[in-house]
Formats: C-alpha cells, sequence, structure tokens
C-alpha cells in the first residue's frame, strides 16, 4: 500500500500495486483483536545466549476500528464460513470458531483466503509471481483448504474460544431481544 492509495478507491480494493500477505495479515489481525492493530513484524525480541535483551518489538497498538464496527465485521465474516451462501462454506475449522474473506483476481490469477481465530490470523495467497491463469482458481479452493489444513494442525490442543462480545453489542442484543419480546406479547394481546 502506497502513499497514492489514499483515497476512497481502496475501499473496493483499488490498490497502485496490490497488498502482501504481510499487510492483509495485519488488516484482518486487527479485527480478530477488536480493532486494535500492530505492526506485523517477524522479530519479537532478541536476546543475548544468557538471557541480556538486545532487541525487543514494542508492539505499539493502534486502535483503528471501534471495538463494536470490528466485532460486527467478524460475525459477518464468520458466516463465510458456517452459513450455506458463504463463499467458503465447509471450510470451517474442527473445534474453533474463526472468520474469514475469499478473493480471487481476474481470470482466476492470484487466490486469496484471509482467515482469523482469537488466537490467530493467517493468509494464503496462491498465483505465480509473474500473472499466469490457474485453473479452478478461486478463495475458496486451493488457498481455503491450505488454509483449513494449516489453521486445524496450529490449534491443535488449544481450547475452543470464541470472538468475546463487546458490552455494548451484548446491551443492544439484550435490548432488541426484550423489544421483541414486548411486539410478540402485545400482538397476541390483541389477537
Amino acid at each position: 500500500v502506497v502513499k497514492q492509495d489514499n483515497s476512497p478507491i481502496i475501499s473496493i480494493g483499488g490498490f497502485t500495486y496490490g497488498v502482501t500477505p504481510v499487510e492483509l495479515a495485519g488488516a484482518y489481525s486487527a479485527l480478530a483483536r477488536g480493532g486494535e492493530f500492530i505492526e506485523p513484524a517477524c522479530i519479537r525480541k532478541v536476546t543475548e545466549a544468557d538471557g541480556e535483551l538486545i532487541y525487543e518489538n514494542r508492539r505499539i497498538k493502534t486502535r483503528i476500528y471501534k471495538v463494536e464496527s470490528a466485532y460486527y465485521m467478524t460475525d459477518v465474516l464468520k458466516g463465510v464460513l458456517t452459513k450455506s451462501w458463504g463463499t467458503a462454506y465447509g471450510l470451517g475449522l474442527n473445534n474453533m470458531p474463526a472468520a474469514a474473506k475469499t478473493g480471487t483476481t481476474s481470470d482466476s490469477k492470484d487466490g486469496w483466503f484471509a482467515g482469523y481465530t482469537p488466537y490467530m490470523t493467517t493468509i494464503v495467497w496462491v498465483g505465480y509471481d509473474t500473472p499466469t491463469s490457474v485453473s479452478n482458481l478461486y478463495g475458496a479452493t486451493y488457498p481455503g483448504r491450505i488454509w483449513k489444513s494449516f489453521m486445524n494442525t496450529a490449534h491443535k490442543g488449544l481450547s475452543s474460544k470464541d470472538f468475546e462480545i463487546p458490552k455494548a453489542v451484548q446491551e443492544a442484543m439484550k435490548a432488541k431481544a426484550e423489544e421483541e419480546a414486548h411486539n410478540a406479547l402485545r400482538n397476541a394481546e390483541s389477537a
């Protein structure tokens, strides 16, 4: 992502040079973290053999989405895996709630699968460095199967954990349920 990309067209994928898997991982992991972005990095810390710290990545958090917005987007993206209309239906994990997004470029030259759980975010890209069409390449084919296989293995031994529902969302859900119950009661009384 470059400076020229700072325009409304990026909302529909209009990037000058595209995005890298690392950039996508940063974006989707912010949703998994409730809207907090941490710049992706390969090195967390470097120590001497005796344990003396040489370098530590401070992993600075920046709020880029409201916690409620991040939750609602995650809830929608969970449907990609769990709802029959989802583009990755059937690629959900064995014992872990997850959220995902598939992507395919023109002429099936690139296939993407971006998925995350409360524990981790993984991005899979399938394609060639020099754009070439790949037979039957869609986000939910090769990339989706790779993602599912890797994530099921990576989550072995971890407790099943769903995404935390923010307090404001819980309160809104409760208020809506109470309103629906009240309306149902009123309709039953007037029938």
